[in-house]
């Protein structure tokens, strides 16, 4: 019997098998691999762009907490607070995908595959995420496609593509998932 050692060092690629003799007898062996997804450029991406996206929804969530305060409040920002909300919730939700995506990655994809939907995944949480923070920033919700606001047509679209980005990868990994 064998004892599977797993190494967690990006420097052992091959598994080696070690055998321990004493006295012309094997006491023991094992067997040594590398098998730590994390080690991995594309998870540690995305666990990255996770955090990323967390910290702006923690900004959102103390932004959003300021412009519903009073008017007459010296802590009132002058936006509305529903765009900014929005914001909050998707860029959440959105870095817990992006975590979920980065533990998933290695049994979706073989090493060094999936570059296109991990530039979609990159990209539309990225075009979305700053679609809605502008959005944010001017009080608009970001999914009028008819409004006298010259730039409400241009955010709904950016919107759009980033989310049409983020379900074909989304679309990718199924089918990924349905052939293995």
């Amino acid at each position: 019997m064998c004892l599977l050692i797993v190494h967690q060092s990006p420097a052992v690629t091959q598994p080696s098998v070690r055998v321990r003799v004493v006295n012309g007898t094997v006491s023991g062996c094992y067997m040594s691999a590398v098998n730590h997804p994390a080690t991995s450029p594309t998870p540690r991406a995305l666990i990255r762009l996770a955090l990323v996206l967390w910290s702006l929804a923690a900004l959102a969530a103390v932004w959003e907490g300021m412009a519903m305060q009073a008017p007459d409040s010296p802590f009132h920002v002058g936006v509305l607070a529903g765009p900014i909300g929005q914001l909050r919730g998707y860029t959440f939700a959105v870095g817990t995908g992006m975590l979920g995506a980065a533990w998933l990655w290695p049994w979706l994809y073989p090493q060094g595959k999936g570059r296109f939907s991990l530039a979609a995944l990159i990209l539309g949480a990225l075009l979305s995420t700053a679609a809605l923070a502008y959005a944010a920033l001017h009080g608009m919700i970001g999914a009028q496609l008819i409004d006298p606001r010259p730039d409400a047509r241009a955010i709904a679209v950016a919107r759009g593509a980033g989310h049409v980005l983020l379900m074909s990868a989304l679309f990718s990994a199924a089918l990924q998932a349905f052939r293995r």
